[in-house]
C-alpha cells in the first residue's frame, strides 16, 4: 500500500466520525482545534493508523502534536512505514 493509499484510509476514518460535515479536512487543518479529534477520537484514529500500518505506535511516537494534522500523521506515521 502507497503512503497515499494509507492516508486515504486515515481521510475516510476522519470524514466518517467528523461531527462538522462542513468542514474540508485539508493537509494542514488542525484536527484538534476545529474539534474533528477529540480525545476519545485521538485513541481510535490511533488505533486505525496502527491497523493501517499494520504495526503498533510505540508509545514515544504517541502524542497529540504527532496527530494534529493529516501533514504531521503522514510524515510521522506513514513516510517510513
Amino acid at each position: 500500500m502507497t503512503i497515499e493509499n494509507s492516508i486515504a484510509q486515515v481521510r475516510d476514518y476522519l470524514r466518517e466520525q467528523n461531527k462538522f460535515p462542513d468542514i474540508v479536512i485539508e493537509d494542514d487543518l488542525d484536527l484538534v482545534e476545529t474539534g474533528v479529534l477529540d480525545s476519545l477520537k485521538i485513541m481510535a484514529l490511533v488505533i486505525v493508523i496502527e491497523k493501517i500500518r499494520n504495526r503498533a505506535i510505540e508509545l514515544e511516537e504517541l502524542s497529540m502534536d504527532n496527530l494534529r494534522t493529516v501533514n504531521l500523521i503522514r510524515k510521522n506515521f506513514f513516510a517510513t512505514a
